[in-house]
C-alpha cells in the first residue's frame, strides 16, 4: 500500500481510485473542487457545510458526478 497526498491545485492522476477529505467551509471547498480532475472516482467525505447549504451543496456535487451516499448533522454542520 502507498500512501499519497495531495494540496489544492496539485495535479493528481486520473486513473486510480482515491478517498478525497475535505473538512474546511463551503468557499474553501470551492477552490479545492476546482483543483480535481473531471473523471476522477473514489470517495469523498465532506465536512464543515452548514446544514442550509446542505441541498445547494448536495446538488452542486451531483453536478459533478458524485452521488450522496450518507448525511449526518451535528450542531448546525
Amino acid at each position: 500500500n502507498k500512501l499519497e497526498l495531495y494540496l489544492p491545485g496539485e495535479w493528481i492522476p486520473e486513473k486510480q481510485s482515491y478517498v478525497i477529505l475535505m473538512n474546511m467551509i463551503s468557499s474553501e471547498q470551492e477552490v479545492a473542487w476546482k483543483s480535481l480532475p473531471k473523471n476522477i472516482s473514489g470517495t469523498l467525505i465532506l465536512s464543515g457545510i452548514l446544514a442550509e447549504q446542505r441541498k445547494e451543496y448536495a446538488e452542486f456535487a451531483t453536478r459533478c458526478g458524485w452521488k450522496l451516499k450518507e448525511c449526518t448533522e451535528k450542531e448546525g454542520w
